[in-house]
């Protein structure tokens, strides 16, 4: 998957790949610029991924 998306923005993103899963974060301000969200919505890599946001991560860490 990150072959597909390449490497992030490194003064705008962050990312953390742990096993099937890669934690991704950015400034809110600047996400329209960052290369990880334009090209998850790709034609062939959105079908491929779940995105979850941050809020949504907490609710199941809580259950």
């Amino acid at each position: 998957m990150a072959e597909k998306i390449g490497e992030p923005s490194a003064e705008l993103e962050k990312v953390q790949i742990c096993g099937n899963a890669a934690f991704w974060s950015f400034d809110r301000k600047l996400y329209a610029k960052a290369n990880w969200w334009k090209k998850t919505a790709a034609p062939g890599v959105g079908e491929m991924i779940t995105i979850r946001t941050a809020n949504t991560l907490r609710k199941i860490a809580e259950m």
